[in-house]
């Protein structure tokens, strides 16, 4: 895998926030299944079954899928200094919403309904700025190299997320304390915040990704699988 492209400040760009944004995925999605399970008698929590926690995924599924038909038209007439930042705030946004506001079962489908637009835009565009800064014969190697980073910030959120957790539970307690669950997503949307904040400040003033056809597909399949944890892997 040839790296020299990566030090291409769109490209580094795209890695960097894709492997930020993956962690802070996985310090949210699972975190709100599994608080509004958590049983009322703990003090927090909703006591909702299985089956209702998982129904968090359809706001999260719309949202990706509904933020992948607005992808195309927002990159070619908008500049990716201000869009990107906006679109990691607008996942920390999710984030932050639930960690103020959870007196109420459907505020965490609300919130994970703005993470999944969030998370949708976002995973969309990052891909197209790579291929637009590399040539045609490197974009499979560029892609490759961003969605590893990405499937290892999957990987290093989760487990964060379950250290956090474990250091809020009490000993001989079979169940965190609210402020674990509350941390994590803090945690979640201080890691967005800098993702934000580092697009704005490398991207600069870097022009709207191509609107090829070939380039808007895999932007609007990525936004789709984006909530999954999956994507495009160029070949």
């Amino acid at each position: 895998m040839d790296l020299r492209h990566s030090t291409h400040r769109a490209v580094i760009t795209s890695d960097v926030s894709g492997f930020l944004i993956s962690m802070a995925m996985y310090l949210f999605i699972p975190v709100v299944v599994e608080y509004v399970q958590i049983p009322r008698s703990a003090g927090y929590g909703f006591g909702s079954s299985i089956f209702t926690s998982g129904l968090l995924l359809v706001p999260l599924s719309a949202g990706t899928f509904t933020a992948s038909r607005f992808v195309p038209l927002i990159v070619r007439h908008f500049n990716a200094r201000i869009t990107v930042p906006l679109r990691a705030v607008f996942f920390a946004i999710a984030a932050l919403t639930f960690s103020y506001e959870h007196r109420s079962l459907w505020e965490a489908f609300v919130a994970v309904g703005i993470a999944g637009l969030g998370a949708g835009l976002t995973f969309a565009a990052m891909p197209g700025y790579t291929v637009r800064a590399t040539p045609p014969a490197d974009t499979g190697a560029a892609l490759g190299f961003y969605q590893l980073l990405r499937s290892v910030g999957l990987s290093i959120g989760s487990a964060v997320a379950g250290a956090i957790l474990a250091h809020d539970t009490l000993a001989g307690a079979a169940l965190p304390t609210q402020s674990g669950f509350l941390t994590t997503l803090n945690v979640a949307a201080g890691l967005l915040l800098v993702a934000a904040i580092m697009s704005y400040l490398l991207l600069g003033d870097t022009p709207t990704a191509p609107s090829s056809l070939e380039t808007i597909e895999m932007m609007e399949e990525s936004a789709e699988l984006g909530a999954t944890g999956l994507g495009l892997i160029g070949e």
